[in-house]
């Protein structure tokens, strides 16, 4: 992992556990990224310890893990090892567990250690997914005028 000491030491200070008082902790993957990345998984292990909710999204970005996909899908697994609920795209579906069949790369991250895992399949709806039933919710139909942040608002 890429790390710098000293930013590190300095967000370790600001994120003591003791100061997180919600029943659940979403984690924001861009600190998986330098020089976050202990930190980060610290932060995760931290708060399953403190027995909060953790909600994991990975969300992949090409041109930022660019030449860097080793280091991101060993992240990504640690930090859906630690997660109780797990969003991923069908694209890092594939990406994190190599396999091409949704139900196969489902368990795959419920072998990891994932509680519930929901991967988004665009018009065709999400696959929900608790390890032991699955089935896809289909999408709402709307009349989109700009995606952006539509993850987001998931």
């Amino acid at each position: 992992m890429l790390e710098n000491p000293s930013y590190t030491k300095q967000l370790e200070s600001c994120l003591k556990m003791k100061s997180f008082t919600a029943q659940y902790v979403v984690m924001c993957p861009i600190l998986l990224l330098f020089p976050f990345q202990s930190t980060y998984i610290n932060s995760m292990k931290s708060a399953k310890a403190a027995g909060k909710f953790i909600s994991f999204d990975p969300n992949y970005r090409k041109d930022l893990w660019n030449g860097h996909m080793l280091t991101f899908t060993t992240l990504a697994k640690v930090g859906i090892s630690l997660a109780d609920f797990v969003k991923v795209s069908d694209e890092e579906l594939q990406i994190i567990t190599g396999l091409d069949n949704i139900a196969e790369g489902i368990k795959s991250l419920h072998d990891l250690g994932a509680g519930v895992v929901a991967v988004t399949l665009g018009k065709e709806g999400t696959y929900l997914s608790n390890g032991i039933r699955s089935e896809i919710i289909p999408s709402v139909k709307v009349d989109s005028i700009d995606s952006t942040g539509a993850g987001d608002a998931f």
